[in-house]
């Protein structure tokens, strides 16, 4: 928000377009969006491995302009020196091989590389209860050992685990707020295993008929 409000008072929307496409580093962007050079700038890349999904156009595994110039930003800010800008990216091992497909990204992610385990115990089930409980829920205790156990043995990924809680929570806010989140919401989204593939057949299902055919193209390129 505080970077929204500074760029406003900085150059417009369009000067800083231009200046993504140019010579500038992210330091000089930064400027010219009205921070103070000489402050220290922190950029979070989380979930980075979704530029791949959006670097790759067409079969042929070309790699869009943007993806490029947003990629080079990054790895040219970690290799300047002197530079008040501190860049971290987050993204999932499983990713890490698709790294190669920008020049210098490799190198950098193997020589300034942290990895973090999956969580277990108490930071697994803070995961579970804290989000929930900052939008006034709580999560049943019995619900929590299942969600627990279910992720562990189960080998999904974080991102499936969020999607669900946000199903239980979307469930229980619409049933009136009533209660902890229970056995009830969970199965209601369709557990772990499920929940997605559910939530996508409503997402479709609620498609136009022209909408549908659009959602059949898409998945028809993506998946061969």
């Amino acid at each position: 928000a505080g970077t929204a409000e500074s760029a406003g008072k900085g150059k417009g929307k369009d000067v800083l377009q231009e200046m993504f496409y140019s010579e500038c580093n992210l330091a000089e962007m930064a400027e010219a969006a009205g921070i103070d050079a000489n402050r220290r700038l922190l950029i979070v890349a989380d979930q980075f491995e979704e530029i791949f999904s959006e670097a790759v156009r067409g079969r042929e595994g070309k790699i869009s302009p943007s993806a490029i110039r947003f990629v080079s930003l990054l790895t040219g800010e970690a290799e300047r020196k002197e530079s008040n800008v501190t860049v971290i990216v987050v993204i999932g091992s499983h990713f890490l091989g698709e790294c190669a497909r920008f020049q210098g990204l490799t190198t950098l992610i193997n020589r300034n590389s942290y990895f973090v385990a999956p969580p277990v115990g108490e930071a697994l089930s803070g995961i579970i209860r804290e989000p929930a409980a900052l939008s006034g829920a709580e999560i049943d205790d019995w619900l929590v050992n299942i969600l627990t156990e279910e992720f562990r043995t189960s080998g999904v990924r974080l991102t499936m685990l969020q999607h669900l809680l946000r199903r239980m929570w979307t469930l229980w806010n619409d049933g009136g707020r009533r209660g902890k989140i229970s056995t009830e919401q969970y199965e209601a989204a369709g557990t772990l295993s499920d929940a997605l593939s559910i939530h996508a057949g409503e997402m479709y299902g609620a498609l136009e008929n022209s909408g549908k055919r659009i959602c059949e193209i898409f998945f028809k390129s993506v998946t061969g």
